[in-house]
């Protein structure tokens, strides 16, 4: 049984929200999210984790930081969403 890449492209979410997860939960849905945009070769996607305290925030940009596929990470347009959404652009 192989992957089946044009049924994952098709069925692919660019955007994922963390809001209320665990640190633990969030990083390992973050990791699998970021592994299959880049299996699926998008060029962008988008984290919502909300504004509250800046914890889940910070803990995505820790995540994605040193990420040899991640070429930038950044606040979404203060319009749509600000700094509640990370918006991450792939190699």
């Amino acid at each position: 049984m192989g992957v089946d890449i044009s049924t994952k492209m098709a069925n692919f979410n660019h955007e994922i929200s963390i809001r209320g997860m665990r640190a633990d939960e969030a990083i390992s849905k973050i990791e699998s999210f970021l592994d299959e945009a880049l299996l699926v070769g998008v060029d962008e996607v988008r984290i919502v984790h909300g504004k509250g305290h800046g914890v889940l925030r910070e803990m995505v940009r820790n995540v994605t930081k040193d990420h040899p596929g991640i070429s930038t990470v950044a606040d979404e347009h203060p319009d749509r969403g600000g700094a509640g959404i990370s918006v991450i652009k792939l190699k």
